[in-house]
């Protein structure tokens, strides 16, 4: 097989070469019929030469002539990243690497910084391309690669979703959801090189080691060890052709999925949302929707499925199996994946009778018109502008859209805006044309709510001393309640003196009565007032009140106050005595 590959790469590069001497120049972009790769993708592996099972998976694809291998986080978990990259590629070499959450301080003890170092990216003339921030060019980080280097078919974007650890030995880093979210810089590598690959005529491949949706007890979750709904639904937006996955210890391969607005999230919770799925059956067709694939274990042992999910089309754990061919469950390997220029297909090698392959296909004929839409906010309000945003593919380009918003409101256009002036459920309706005729219609339901008023903004104020003599400072703190918090204070203090903050100091100059206002603002813009009259007396006029006694000197007070009256009866009662003893004598 590899000597077959390696005459059909020598034919296709004298084939250019007689091209070029004619004179013909060839686009750079252009992908040859005919030129193929195979690569393999593999997660969970068990460790050194004691392992029965990692061992012959590699053999395997040594034998097969496989381009590369992607090893998708917990390689070996370990603490000699050494040892378990050299009996690695000392059994398969074209070995590359991203992080799991064994290779951080997540789960430990490996440490990706050492398994890049030991296991560097192997493929001459390829180059990595890493995200913003990330150490070590990005490569086991956060990276990407096109392949081959002469006319990529495919792009390979390997990231580290989910991973909320910290490395050490070679380097210091720490990974954070939040690089991934809209508008920071993960988020923007990403789409980017996504949407360029898709441009240039690539097939998009994202690879990571945990998981969102799964057919067990996992699911999407920011608080470590999964990886968040917005990182998945990223790559459904974004229109990812192939998802590689690992981490919980189980063969899973989706159906079809694609995020609409039937379909605004691909939420993890059984059974699944119907809404969500494309196609259920393979072949799917290149452009309609993204296949998420779990790649099993390269070894190490296997957990639980359920197979009443709807998402998935087939699953294997280390008792049973749904969806796929044979009855030997408990299989540990890879999912080995060719890639031509109209396809990727997948199939299983794994070390049982189980078996099970997939195929995403770009259509040779004109494929079936079909139409879908998406709008945002998911959520909005009355009074706020939705925008709604079509997506056609198959049939005859170019296509006409139009719409029906449910409230009585139409439009036309690939992308429109439209405000909806009460609350309700409306049903929109997307009818998509084609300049053959072809109509493929789209329908979803938009809620629109309303925010209840807050309370209305009330605002108070204290002054102390209550009654001021001239020159004398006062101390004015004010509060406040309903509207909106946080709040804002400001003061006239009736003399020409404005400050603001929630309290102040101020002192009069002269005698006389001052009308003090306060102005209470809270962040949704409300405002309160109140005001009150000061009156300055004279210096030295008012005297100074007592500040009130503390409780426990008014309990000595009282205490103290008894024991004197109890000392006054008992003296009264011994001279009562002392004059009746005197007179009966």
């Amino acid at each position: 097989m590899e000597r077959l590959r390696m005459d059909r790469k020598h034919i296709l590069g004298l084939f250019i070469v007689c091209i070029s001497l004619a004179g013909i120049n060839l686009p750079t972009n252009v992908i040859a019929v005919g030129e193929s790769f195979t690569f393999a993708a593999a997660a969970d592996f068990n460790r050194g030469p004691e392992d029965s099972r990692t061992g012959p998976l590699l053999d395997r694809l040594q034998a097969s002539g496989v381009d590369f291998l992607l090893a998708l986080g917990d390689m070996g978990y370990g603490e000699n990243e050494q040892e378990w990259c050299t009996w690695t590629k000392a059994h398969y070499n074209n070995i590359l690497v991203i992080t799991g959450n064994h290779e951080t301080d997540e789960s430990g003890p490996s440490d990706i910084g050492s398994d890049a170092t030991y296991c560097p990216f192997p493929l001459n003339g390829i180059s990595v391309n890493g995200a913003p921030g990330y150490p070590m060019g990005g490569y086991g980080f956060a990276y990407y690669f096109d392949y081959p280097a002469a006319s990529p078919l495919a792009r390979f974007i390997l990231v580290p979703f989910g991973n909320t650890g910290c490395v050490s030995e070679v380097v210091s880093f720490c990974f954070d959801h939040q690089d991934w979210e809209p508008g920071n810089s993960g988020h923007t590598w990403l789409s980017n090189a996504v949407n360029s690959a898709k441009a240039s005529g690539m097939w998009t491949v994202v690879g990571f080691h945990e998981d969102c949706i799964s057919s067990d007890w996992r699911g999407c979750d920011t608080s470590g060890d999964y990886v968040s709904q917005e990182e998945f639904d990223m790559l459904f937006r974004l229109g990812v052709d192939l998802v590689l996955h690992a981490h919980n210890h189980v063969y899973e391969r989706s159906k079809q999925l694609k995020t609409s607005a039937a379909c605004p999230t691909i939420l993890a919770d059984l059974p699944g949302d119907a809404d969500c799925i494309v196609d259920a059956t393979s072949p799917y067709v290149r452009g309609a929707g993204t296949v998420v694939v779990n790649q099993g274990t390269g070894g190490a042992g296997l957990y639980d499925v359920q197979c009443g999910s709807l998402y998935y089309a087939a699953a294997m754990d280390d008792l049973f199996a749904c969806g796929g061919t044979g009855t030997g469950a408990d299989g540990r390997g890879a999912l080995l994946y060719t890639v031509t220029s109209t396809s990727i297909s997948g199939r299983t090698d794994f070390d049982t009778s189980y078996s099970d392959s997939f195929e995403v296909i770009s259509c040779t004929t004109t494929c079936p018109l079909s139409a879908s839409f998406s709008f945002t906010p998911t959520n909005p309000l009355v009074g706020e502008q939705v925008a709604f945003s079509a997506t056609a593919s198959g049939g005859t380009p170019p296509y006409s859209f139009s719409w029906d918003f449910g409230d009585g409101s139409t439009g036309v256009g690939e992308s429109l805006v439209h405000t909806y002036s009460a609350e309700n459920t409306y049903t929109v309706s997307l009818t998509t044309s084609d300049a053959a005729s072809g109509i493929a219609n789209a329908q979803g339901n938009i809620v629109v709510g309303t925010i209840t008023p807050p309370p209305s903004l009330t605002a108070t104020f204290t002054h102390s001393p209550s009654n001021p003599s001239e020159g004398e400072t006062l101390v004015f703190s004010a509060s406040a309640s309903g509207g909106t918090a946080p709040y804002s204070f400001s003061w006239d203090l009736g003399d020409g003196i404005r400050h603001s903050g929630i309290s102040t100091t101020h002192s009069y100059s002269r005698v006389g009565s001052y009308t003090v206002i306060l102005t209470a603002t809270d962040s949704g813009g409300q405002t309160a007032f109140m005001e009150r009259t000061v009156s300055v007396a004279p210096a030295g006029s008012v005297p100074p009140s007592l500040p009130p006694l503390p409780e426990q000197y008014l309990l000595l007070f009282v205490v103290g106050t008894l024991i004197g009256m109890i000392v006054v009866l008992a003296a009264l009662n011994l001279r009562t005595r002392s004059r009746l003893r005197s007179l009966r004598g």
